[in-house]
């Protein structure tokens, strides 16, 4: 075994154990495997994902990927009650919160009158009437109890599982005054249906890729013709979910048609999920919601650059393998202020697609490293696990040779114990 693998092994051992010990401390959650309450745990997909009701994950599961373990089917085997969640890959935060809303209760998505007409783009979308991913969402238990949720997300999935968290609690006023019929998701006061949210690997304060990519590739305008030429192709197993747009179609509805306006549309209203990811998107995104009071926080971030031989720069090790190109430019931008940040230490350290920095926690939010943490966790508090080194982007979904279920379960048991 060469010393890189020891050092990946060690390192994840060394995770493990620090999840389990932290358990075992905390006082809110004693004896975790032996009382926990088994919440349903929902995995929130990043850009360019997919869940369970598409059928790209049955060739290669998104939570499981090269290992070939489906992440989902593997912990539910071990007595968990996990699904994956299928949003819009190209989607902003906040259509792919209402997305999630409309898969969980059942419902018709509804984007919001408000939101839609500002972002010009139709209200309502894909239906779910009858094809629910869980049946007790926002229902209770035998004792009268709502029965909870616990989110995953990955990437992106971070801030669509923060927004979604944040306006099932606080609902979105702008909807309400709009008038007529509004979205019970719109409504707020359900702060007590999400138990905790895991954050992995997510940009809760933007990239500057991203600022890249839309300043100096226009990527916004690429990813709405992608999704549209797959749109007009009718592929079933490329589903870009921008039916909002007039973009793509629903599988089994035909195909889409060419659609400029809806090209437009989607670029120039910042309605996207690049916009949301740059600085000043996640920066606007960070100022509209903050915590949810009652429910719990933990986050992961991982890194795979070392340092330059001067100590300027960060660069790609062997562990970014594909996104080395984005692990380099991310960690050359440096010594520059973008957006109100200065590029320097954690904004260089990245996984190839988010920097170290912005994994940690939203920007302001009260947080504590596990590594300082004794007592009881606090529900609204952010806490960050050390850094995952020596890993990409995808590390934790299993695109490596390593599974990482004990991780998730080890989490799961944390967080729906008593």
């Amino acid at each position: 075994m060469t010393k890189r693998n020891i050092f990946k092994r060690a390192a994840s051992l060394l995770l493990a154990l620090i999840i389990v010990f932290s358990a075992g401390v905390s006082l809110a959650f004693a004896d975790a495997k032996a009382d926990s309450y088994k919440y349903p745990c929902i995995f929130v997909h990043g850009i360019l994902g997919y869940g369970d009701n598409d059928k790209l994950n049955s060739v290669t599961p998104y939570w499981g990927m090269q290992y070939k373990e489906d992440l989902m089917k593997s912990l539910n085997a071990r007595g968990y009650d996990c699904h994956a969640a299928s949003v819009g890959p190209l989607s902003s935060a906040w259509d792919r919160a209402c997305e999630l809303y409309a898969q969980l209760a059942g419902t018709v998505v509804d984007y919001g009158a408000a939101h839609s007409a500002e972002h010009h783009h139709e209200r309502y979308g894909r239906s779910f009437v009858g094809k629910a991913l869980i049946d007790t969402f926002g229902k209770t238990d035998k004792n009268g109890n709502i029965i909870k949720i616990n989110l995953f997300g990955h990437s992106f999935g971070g801030a669509t599982t923060r927004l979604f968290t944040y306006i099932l609690a606080n609902g979105a006023p702008e909807e309400v005054a709009a008038g007529g019929d509004v979205s019970e998701f719109f409504k707020g006061g359900k702060g007590d249906y999400v138990n905790s949210v895991i954050s992995i690997a997510a940009p809760h304060n933007g990239t500057v890729s991203a600022n890249v990519g839309i300043a100096v590739y226009h990527g916004e305008y690429i990813a709405a013709m992608i999704a549209n030429v797959a749109g007009m192709a009718g592929s079933n197993y490329l589903d870009l979910k921008l039916d909002q747009f007039g973009l793509t179609r629903a599988p089994g509805e035909g195909k889409a048609s060419f659609n400029l306006c809806g090209i437009l549309n989607y670029a120039l209203s910042n309605d996207n999920c690049l916009y949301d990811l740059t600085l000043h998107g996640a920066q606007e995104l960070n100022a509209k919601i903050g915590a949810v009071e009652n429910v719990y926080y933990f986050s992961y971030a991982c890194c795979g650059t070392e340092p330059s031989a001067d100590g300027r720069f960060q660069n790609p090790t062997d562990a970014l393998g594909s996104m080395a190109g984005t692990g380099w430019l991310i960690g050359h931008i440096a010594g520059i202020t973008v957006d109100g940040v200065k590029l320097e230490g954690d904004w260089l350290r990245n996984d190839g697609a988010v920097p170290v920095k912005s994994a940690l926690y939203p920007e302001g939010e009260k947080h504590e490293f596990i590594v300082d943490h004794k007592g009881a966790y606090e529900r609204g508090v952010w806490y960050v696990y050390p850094v995952v080194e020596n890993a990409n982007h995808s590390t934790l979904l299993g695109s490596k040779t390593e599974s990482y279920i004990d991780l998730y379960m080890n989490q799961i048991d944390i967080v729906n114990a008593k």
